[in-house]
């Protein structure tokens, strides 16, 4: 089976999962393909998992069978939302809303160039802004990952002028980058200690909120006994407390304002931005 059309059965799968029930124009809305080529879709699924949704001449509508068997998909919210935000239109039926905050558009040959030099091992010569030097500098970098950290994208790569393993990001790359030649063992992936240490640490309630504003807050985030663990890798522990609005400045005594709080905050202190 084709990519393409794997992908298209997962979405009958997913919208029937969630919503109960299906029509042609819920996949002629999520690829723009024609209607006869949803109706061969939907066919398909059918044909492959029996007994999971049927036709329902009255409702004019495929419905959700009991029971329903998940074959191409695990059932999950983020992969429900996944499969909404990359819908071709929104639909009536679908009222869910994302926030995407703007930032500077990636460049595709800024990101493709970035990827050559990740498969293919290779430094890279780029021209990066900071607060510093909002110019831009020339700088030899040497990337070995992509990092999404939900507010922006990022490169984790060794920097020649710090020599060290720093992250750069991609919304600040001034012009096209230039691949280098193949990147020294010291900068390969394996020597970067903060990408392969992973560490956990415990969430729970912000110990200034009142006890059944505490039980709100552990209802909202499933926290148990012991707190929610949470593990990252260290390099990426200042980024997932931005996610969970965390301030890192004041991890010993948050303010009320805050609904999480970090259970061991000596922990994680040393991969915090400016810890070392």
């Amino acid at each position: 089976m084709d990519w393409h059309r794997q992908q298209r059965l997962r979405a009958i799968e997913i919208i029937t999962y969630w919503h109960g029930r299906l029509n042609t124009g819920d996949i002629i809305a999520a690829f723009g393909i024609s209607r006869i080529q949803a109706s061969k879709d939907i066919k398909e699924y059918v044909s492959n998992f029996p007994g999971n949704i049927y036709y329902s001449p009255s409702d004019r509508a495929y419905l959700k069978a009991k029971p329903f068997k998940l074959h191409l998909t695990i059932g999950s919210v983020d992969e429900y939302i996944d499969h909404i935000s990359r819908m071709s239109t929104r639909t009536a039926d679908t009222p869910i809303e994302r926030l995407s905050p703007h930032y500077r558009h990636l460049k595709p040959e800024v990101v493709s160039l970035v990827l050559q030099s990740i498969r293919d091992q290779k430094g890279l010569s780029v021209v990066y802004a900071s607060m510093n030097r909002p110019e831009g500098k020339r700088r030899t970098v040497h990337p070995h990952s992509l990092v999404d950290t939900g507010f922006r994208w990022h490169i984790r790569a060794f920097c020649d002028d710090r020599q060290e393993f720093r992250d750069f990001n991609l919304g600040r790359i001034i012009g096209e980058p230039e691949v280098l030649d193949s990147t020294p063992k010291y900068a390969l992936l394996n020597k970067d200690k903060f990408w392969s240490k992973k560490v956990s640490f415990s969430l729970v309630p912000n110990p200034a909120l009142s006890d059944n504003q505490k039980k709100v807050v552990e209802a909202e985030f499933d926290i148990k006994r012991g707190g929610l663990i949470v593990t990252t890798r260290a390099c990426l522990v200042h980024y997932l407390l931005q996610r969970y609005q965390i301030d890192s400045d004041n991890l010993e005594n948050p303010e009320s304002t805050q609904l999480l709080a970090v259970m061991n905050p000596d922990e994680i202190k040393p991969y915090l931005f400016g810890a070392n």
